[in-house]
């Protein structure tokens, strides 16, 4: 994508808009391509970021910038991960963080939640709990090193991210758990030793950090997108030929 240091506001937008049009377009047309389990994991996530995408542009146009950063946020999230799962995981692995994930659910479910459940569900769940265990354990006798264990600047730092660990997703995530720290820059101004509350509003300043932002993280998926078209090419070539 072209540097938007020189593009004025409105032309950064339309380039934003187009690029991610394309790059939807593109995904598209391997949707009902043959998957491998990787894929399709990559598949959903690339297509997560492009509907955030979108729904971040929509947001800054309409300078609605109080939801911007959580929808950010998810799409670094994504990119992160996106990358590490191309780089280091294979069918057999690719699905442990969500493996992990329904087993913290089911946990809950069976342990402290279990009053709140109907007691009928209890033995699936229970049942349920222990195929996932399975599983779990079974991936990491072969792969003890899985970016599922890594916590969030562990997988930024893997992805030789670490600069947009700090520089990004720590002021984002200030942003979206509405620390102290950004209510104050929203919503109050000192002067001269009295505070004047004010509703928070978005400035062109704001406008442009937004598309650069984006533009940057959309940058940081295009090795995504090669890699996960070449492998859709790869699998199509070893289809039978009719």
């Amino acid at each position: 994508m072209e540097q938007p240091q020189k593009l004025s506001n409105q032309t950064l937008f339309k380039m934003l808009k187009n690029d991610i049009d394309e790059m939807t377009e593109d995904l598209e047309q391997t949707r009902k391509s043959p998957h491998s389990p990787k894929t399709a994991l990559v598949w959903s996530h690339l297509a997560s970021i492009l509907q955030n995408a979108k729904a971040a542009l929509l947001c800054i146009n309409c300078k609605q910038f109080i939801c911007v950063p959580l929808i950010l946020r998810t799409i670094l999230e994504s990119a992160i991960n996106c990358t590490l799962i191309i780089r280091d995981c294979d069918d057999s692995t690719c699905m442990l963080d969500a493996y992990k994930e329904k087993r913290r659910y089911l946990q809950k479910m069976t342990g402290p939640l279990k009053s709140v459940f109907a007691k009928e569900l209890l033995p699936e769940s229970q049942d349920n709990l222990k195929i996932v265990n399975k599983k779990i354990e079974e991936i990491e006798k072969r792969v003890p090193k899985h970016y599922s264990s890594l916590n969030k600047y562990e997988r930024f730092k893997s992805a030789e991210k670490e600069f947009e660990y700090y520089l990004f997703y720590t002021l984002l995530s200030s942003d979206i758990h509405t620390s102290s720290l950004s209510l104050e820059d929203r919503h109050s101004i000192s002067l001269d030793d009295a505070v004047s509350l004010e509703w928070y509003s978005s400035t062109d300043e704001e406008y442009r950090g937004y598309l650069k932002m984006l533009t940057s993280f959309l940058d940081m998926t295009l090795p995504c997108f090669t890699d996960f078209f070449d492998a859709v090419k790869e699998l199509e070539s070893q289809l039978p030929h009719k």
